[in-house]
């Protein structure tokens, strides 16, 4: 699948924006609405995108849309380590919570100690994602998919 210029730009957008609707996405990129539109339309055929009706937008003329990357697309995790602790977070593509979890870390803060023959010596405990913590979390993708999908 390729993506054109003009989808990068509002596949981009997406991402900053907080509430990504047709014109807030034209007004950050300089595009017209009808451009704006049509890319929209191509990425939600090519499955990239989804939209939902934005809250309070029920009276009459035209509903405003909010647009984000399907949900099911994957996820990003992000990993802080702390001499005490370690933190994990994975977010969906949505940017929506799908799991965090901290664990307590005992590393020492000379590093030196953990040095053995020039490689890092495996001196922590690594908490591996549960059977039942990657089935939570690959549910919880799987329902926010059929519901936006």
């Amino acid at each position: 699948m390729t993506v054109t210029k003009n989808e990068l730009r509002v596949l981009n957008a997406i991402v900053t924006d907080r509430t990504p609707t047709r014109k807030r996405i034209s007004a950050s990129n300089s595009m017209s609405l009808v451009l704006v539109s049509s890319t929209l339309a191509s990425l939600e055929k090519k499955g990239l995108v989804s939209r939902e009706t934005s809250p309070g937008t029920g009276g009459g003329g035209r509903p405003t849309y909010t647009y984000s990357f399907r949900k099911i697309l994957g996820c990003s995790i992000g990993i802080e380590v702390e001499p005490d602790h370690y933190h994990i977070v994975v977010l969906n593509a949505a940017k929506e919570l799908i799991h965090s979890d901290s664990h307590p870390l005992s590393l020492s803060r000379d590093f030196s100690e953990h040095l053995d023959n020039g490689g890092f010596q495996e001196s922590c405990r690594v908490h591996e994602f549960s059977h039942a913590t990657r089935t939570r979390a690959l549910r919880s993708v799987g329902r926010s998919s059929i519901r936006s999908g």
